[in-house]
């Protein structure tokens, strides 16, 4: 099986494939029109609903029609026009499309998202059309009624090209697939003779009264509120006990077994290697960008003088962290938690566990505090008034986001956690409690 980042490359590559189509998308949208839209605005709006369609494109160019050769949205790269209802709306200024698989109309827009939903878990080889495929699971939408399963995509093994997409409540394919050489030089111009000239889209002002920030999606109005079921507590694993005076005497004395950040001369940001060597991360600015660029490599030797071989280069806006426990590397950057193997290659996503500043490595779990979240309901204040809860998380999880294992509430952000002899100790201004795992 090829390694992420040959698959990567090769999605990249199929964004700017020629291809022509027939497009099948059904179920429900998937939400990539939700966001936020200031009144005033000229906003052209296009549903593709459930149905067949054709679709001609390149990596900024595309044509889609209805069956019968009616064009529903020309974009030449400079101007966009979409037919709505019979009408031609100059939708170059903003464009909203719903649908079901927004990226096949905008496989760049994957691009976006590679390296932070995908992939969430193992590719797997598949064929259609009578071509051989990779069939790649990643993260759950977190949009307004998403669904909580796992997205997948479908690539061509040979071009890159997006196939077909996945979100749980929608899904999408592109069937009939052709990859010509040059395509027709009039293929993305708008023909208002047969088909109008295109006007300029009225203002779009809200229609409903948003309450408590949702609204429904095309109409503006409140969402009905639904109870969420009440799931049944599960049954504790985790034995609890208070040390002895002695005991906490003695594990004041001890330490954690070093996973985090060690010095190497040389370098800024450095953690060993569990097969020897140390992992890098380097840091530096984009100016122009005004974004961090970093980037990830390793070095064999102590003294920090051999070659860093460089594996992986990021922009972020905000800071990027490195984790190791046992023989597994995580890296966590722009609320993603990514799993690497030895060479230090992506092997899955995770939803971000918790806050990169309180996120720390326990032995052999993740750990955070995370303050309780405000609410005016006085019962659950009377319940436990404590501020916040402690967490370990399990990294060898395998869905969208890592398990919780153990959840206590605690006093203060000031919690320490350690592991000592298969137990975890947390210490805070009240005491010193211990947890031990059922085996």
């Amino acid at each position: 099986m090829r390694n992420w980042s040959d698959i990567r490359s090769l999605i990249t590559h199929g964004a700017s494939v020629p291809v022509t189509a027939t497009l099948r998308p059904w179920g429900e949208p998937d939400g990539s029109q939700f966001g936020w839209i200031m009144g005033n605005e000229r906003i052209a709006g296009l549903v593709l609903s459930p149905g067949e369609y054709r679709i001609v494109g390149d990596e900024h160019r595309i044509r889609i029609t209805d069956a019968d050769g009616t064009p529903r949205l020309v974009d030449d790269g400079d101007r966009v026009v979409v037919m709505t209802d019979g009408d031609p709306l100059d939708a170059t200024e903003h464009l909203s499309v719903t649908m079901s698989a927004t990226w096949l109309r905008s496989p760049v827009g994957l691009l976006r998202e590679l390296d932070q939903l995908f992939p969430s878990g193992p590719v797997e080889e598949t064929v259609r059309g009578g071509r051989d495929c990779l069939r790649i699971p990643g993260l759950p939408a977190q949009h307004l009624k998403a669904s909580p399963a796992a997205r997948w995509i479908t690539v061509d093994a040979g071009t890159g090209v997006l196939l077909a997409v996945d979100n749980g409540d929608g899904c999408g394919e592109l069937v009939d697939v052709s990859y010509p050489d040059v395509l027709p030089a009039d293929a993305f111009m708008w023909d208002s003779d047969r088909f109008g000239t295109p006007r300029r889209p009225d203002p779009w002002r809200p229609t409903g009264v948003v309450d408590e920030g949702e609204t429904d999606a095309g109409t503006g109005m409140p969402t009905e509120r639904q109870e969420e079921p009440v799931a049944e507590p599960a049954a504790p694993s985790w034995s609890e006990r208070t040390p002895s005076a002695d005991e906490v005497r003695r594990t004041g004395e001890l330490a954690d077994e070093a996973a985090g950040p060690v010095e190497l001369p040389g370098h800024a940001r450095v953690w060993r290697h569990p097969d020897g060597g140390y992992i890098v991360l380097d840091e530096s600015e984009d100016d122009e960008r005004r974004v961090l660029v970093y980037r990830l490599g390793y070095v064999a030797d102590d003294s920090g003088k051999s070659d860093v071989r460089w594996v992986e280069e990021a922009t972020s806006w905000d800071p990027m962290f490195v984790y190791v426990i046992g023989d597994r590397i995580f890296s966590l950057s722009d609320d993603t938690l990514t799993l690497r193997d030895a060479d230090l290659g992506v092997v899955r996503r995770y939803r971000e566990p918790a806050s990169r500043f309180w996120l720390t490595v326990v032995g052999p779990w993740f750990g955070a505090f995370e303050y309780r979240p405000m609410t005016d309901d006085d019962e659950w204040w009377e319940e436990d008034n404590r501020p916040g809860t402690f967490r370990l998380f399990d990294p060898e999880s395998d869905g969208a986001e890592l398990d919780v294992v153990l959840e206590v509430p605690v006093a203060s952000s000031e919690v320490t956690a350690q592991w000592v002899d298969g137990e975890l100790w947390l210490s805070e201004a009240g005491g010193v409690t211990v947890f031990r795992k059922f085996v």
